[in-house]
């Protein structure tokens, strides 16, 4: 039925999957000590799998959280289509057009 790629296929197909389903999630404070991290990286000593042991094994641990570009609070100057816009479509949506910048300009409609 199957020929000798299909079954070698299979057992791979199969240790991938329990593979996967044994890994412990990396908590998301071990990737927080970015400086570090980068360091290391950059550091032609140290593979790529050692940055992944060191990872799993806390090394870039930092109890402070550093916010993201995305997370930083949004300047919004046309106030007018923002409340607008929170009025039609709703708040996340003009929320997300803030974090785009659609309301960070104000356009010229004299023209």
């Amino acid at each position: 039925m199957f020929d000798g790629l299909g079954i070698i296929g299979l057992f791979a197909a199969v240790k991938q999957f329990i593979k996967e389903s044994t890994e412990k999630p990396v908590p998301a404070e071990y990737w927080n000590n970015k400086a570090l991290m980068h360091e290391d990286k950059m550091n032609p000593d140290v593979s790529p799998q050692q940055v992944m042991k060191n990872l799993e094994r806390g090394k870039y641990y930092s109890p402070t959280v550093i916010p993201e570009r995305y997370e930083q609070p949004v300047k919004i100057v046309d106030r007018k289509s923002y409340n607008h816009d929170v009025r039609v479509y709703g708040k996340e949506v003009a929320d997300d057009n803030a974090k785009l910048g659609l309301y960070s300009f104000v356009l010229d409609r004299s023209n």
